[in-house]
């Protein structure tokens, strides 16, 4: 018996051509994806607006409608199916509406009615504006980020 073996991801699938005789197999990889935050911007310093972001953030839908369910939401860089994952602690989950809440909660407030929440750190007032950088070349990630910006 003769085997051969093309791997792909979801991004170059369209680049490869099945024939009837063929069988796909999808298995689980050890890509990840991930938003990470530069804790030396002192808004994202706030442990509340961290989680008001991840609260903001509609996981679920990433993975549906983005990444079309290949792909499993996870909270930490271990895969959330491998049987040492720990599955116990899970951040914030999807909630419309409650990263608002949260930032007034922690003292994000509007202070200069510009429409940009804002908050006082050591007598500095201190916006909650940033940058999402994602990896142009990559157009389902462009997707993401425009998504996750609108949320």
């Amino acid at each position: 018996m003769e085997f051969d073996v093309i791997t792909t991801d979801l991004f170059s699938w369209g680049d490869t051509s099945i024939s009837t005789e063929s069988n796909v197999a999808e298995y689980e990889s050890d890509r990840l994806v991930y938003l990470g935050f530069d804790c030396s911007n002192t808004a994202l310093a706030d442990k509340a607006v961290r989680k008001a972001v991840s609260t903001a953030i509609n996981k679920q839908e990433i993975v549906s409608k983005h990444i079309y369910s290949h792909a499993s939401v996870a909270h930490s860089p271990v895969n959330p199916n491998a049987y040492f994952a720990n599955n116990e602690y899970v951040h914030a989950a999807y909630e419309a509406g409650k990263a608002k809440e949260e930032l007034k909660t922690a003292e994000w407030l509007d202070l200069d009615g510009d429409g940009i929440l804002d908050k006082y750190f050591e007598e500095e007032m201190i916006s909650l504006s940033f940058n999402l950088i994602v990896n142009g070349d990559n157009p389902t990630l462009t997707g993401v980020s425009e998504y996750i910006a609108l949320s």
